[in-house]
């Protein structure tokens, strides 16, 4: 238990260094004004969301390919982190979509009787769930590269002067730092209960640990969160957020920003004007299939 638990909080931790490590790298984002990031990668998650053809949402994930690329991120970390993820995820959330239960259409494949009730996959439900695993895809993609090349520090400067709420800012990165903070202490309270065992805990002696454990944690986040806020109160701290990191914007974010928004506004009026066409080519693909 305690070998398991240790190695998912230090693959955690790893993940978080490798997207500090990422922010830090000579890569076209990473130059750019984290502000204008910021506006850019979160321009293209709502195209991305609004767009209903594949073939636009293709483009829309080659787009952040390029970026990635451009960027320095490696590939692997990058297709890992989204693809072995979201396609598992449709595939669980979106059966029901795909069948005639759910969505009526023309039959796709044999049919199952199941208590008395043919069920069979449609050709409207399977192209529901390619658009829909591409474009959850294309958002998430986007949101890692948004996380990966500002950096957490950076991105909450960048959310700070974009006029978000200060009380916004202020718990997205208490929170953040909490989550490590609290790893690290996880991490150190089983170390220290592991040094101490001579044997191997039976089932009982798992769950009072646990227990225990839990109760030692709540009680040590909840004095930690009132150290820090005499600390803040202490050093000066009013309720508005003051960031360390100092940005400068030129032309260059700015020529750059708008052009890569501007293929996306692209996209999203071919999209509006030839999704229909789109989908009725998959549907006589899958009509060809059968």
């Amino acid at each position: 238990m305690f070998e398991r638990l240790l190695s998912q909080v230090a693959k955690v931790m790893r993940q978080s260094l490798d997207m500090e490590s990422i922010s830090r790298r000579d890569g076209v984002l990473q130059r750019l004004d984290p502000r204008f990031v910021f506006i850019l990668l979160l321009s293209l998650v709502v195209v991305s969301v609004l767009l209903r053809n594949p073939l636009s949402i293709s483009l829309m994930i080659l787009l952040s390919l390029i970026l990635a690329l451009l960027s320095k991120v490696p590939l692997g970390w990058y297709l890992k982190r989204v693809w072995l993820f979201v396609p598992l995820f449709s595939v669980v959330v979106l059966i029901p979509s795909m069948t005639n239960l759910v969505t009526r259409g023309e039959a796709f494949g044999p049919s199952v009787n199941i208590l008395g009730t043919a069920v069979y996959f449609t050709k409207e439900g399977l192209a529901y769930a390619v658009t829909f695993t591409l474009r959850v895809g294309a958002a998430v993609s986007l949101s890692i590269l948004m996380v990966a090349t500002i950096g957490w520090s950076r991105l909450m400067a960048a959310l700070a002067q974009l006029r978000f709420p200060p009380s916004f800012v202020i718990i997205l990165d208490m929170t953040y730092r909490y989550i490590h903070l609290l790893l690290d202490t996880v991490t150190n309270m089983f170390m220290a209960r592991k040094s101490r065992m001579v044997s191997r805990p039976n089932k009982r002696e798992i769950r009072e640990i646990g227990g225990s454990s839990v109760t030692n944690l709540f009680n040590k986040s909840y004095k930690m969160s009132e150290n820090v806020y005499q600390a803040m109160i202490s050093r000066g701290y009013t309720g508005k957020p003051r960031m360390m990191s100092d940005l400068r914007s030129n032309r260059i974010d700015a020529v750059f920003t708008i052009a890569v928004i501007g293929f996306a506004a692209v996209v999203l009026v071919f999209d509006m004007n030839g999704s229909t066409t789109v989908i009725h080519n998959i549907y006589s693909y899958l009509g060809a299939w059968t």
